[in-house]
């Protein structure tokens, strides 16, 4: 049940922005083959704050390969609104600008203040009925994460063949990041010989405890996907904390997590 719990809120926590087309279509065709499996046991913020279900509430960024644009969303739940007589009678502000507002704006005023609030520290802030004042929590958000190696420049490299046993992943790092990263593989049942695709439907999930931007990867993040898969590896920072609105509690957060899809290579030969 906890593995499960985990798995849910961790989509929750990820699906804050759209995947591509092409990854919705894949995950939407799965039927009851699912293999789910978390490698990493040590505590962390991650472990911590998603074993819980509560709604969220903060702001996200999804980068769908190394060749697209930045996706930038602010998240503010249902429950907010139906705890006022109104929408406009409450308002979440980081650093003192109105989620509400930015969502409703240009995408290039949204993308511009989103990316501004990454890599320093940020401020929350929200009336609360119940202590009749304005109540804000402060946290570090890490730096907007970028998959660097494998090295993809041109749009002919998307979907480099990686061999799964020490595969070298490469991001940007943040020094200041205490949290580590979050990296979760899928495969949704798609081979290169479309023939012998299936409805099978793999998540590995590991946490990376050094932000050095190098890591090699446990193989058996791999388990379960075989030869010539198409699989999608993401790569999540980012920071939460649970706090209290009007009596409800709320996952109050800032993440960023970049996808990478290559072709998994088992067999060499």
């Amino acid at each position: 049940m906890r593995i499960t719990i985990i798995f849910i809120t961790l989509l929750a926590f990820m699906a804050c922005s759209k995947m591509s087309d092409e990854h919705q279509k894949q995950n939407i065709s799965v039927e009851n083959k699912i293999t789910e499996n978390v490698l990493a046991t040590e505590p962390s913020v991650y472990s911590t704050y998603l074993f819980v279900n509560n709604p969220l509430l903060g702001y996200s960024t999804m980068k769908e390969n190394p060749l697209a644009d930045e996706v930038l969303d602010g998240i503010l739940p249902e429950q907010l609104s139906t705890t006022k007589n109104s929408e406009s009678d409450f308002t979440v502000t980081v650093n003192g600008i109105n989620i509400s507002s930015i969502n409703s704006g240009s995408s290039d005023a949204k993308s511009s203040f989103f990316q501004s609030l990454y890599g320093q520290k940020v401020s929350f802030s929200f009336p609360d009925n119940s202590k009749g004042d304005t109540s804000s929590v402060s946290m570090y958000i890490p730096s907007l994460v970028s998959i660097t190696s494998p090295k993809i420049e041109e749009e002919q490299d998307l979907y480099p063949f990686c061999y799964y046993d020490n595969f070298i992943l490469g991001w940007n790092s943040d020094p200041m990041n205490e949290n580590g990263l979050i990296v979760v593989v899928e495969w949704n049942g798609t081979l290169i010989s479309e023939e012998n695709n299936t409805n099978e439907y793999v998540r590995n999930v590991d946490h990376i405890t050094d932000d050095s931007g190098k890591t090699s990867l446990n193989p058996k993040i791999f388990d379960g996907i075989p030869d010539r898969a198409l699989v999608y590896i993401t790569l999540l920072r980012g920071n939460i904390v649970l706090t209290d609105i009007d009596e409800i509690t709320y996952r109050l957060f800032g993440e960023t997590h970049a996808i990478l899809p290559i072709i998994l290579i088992r067999e060499l030969n």
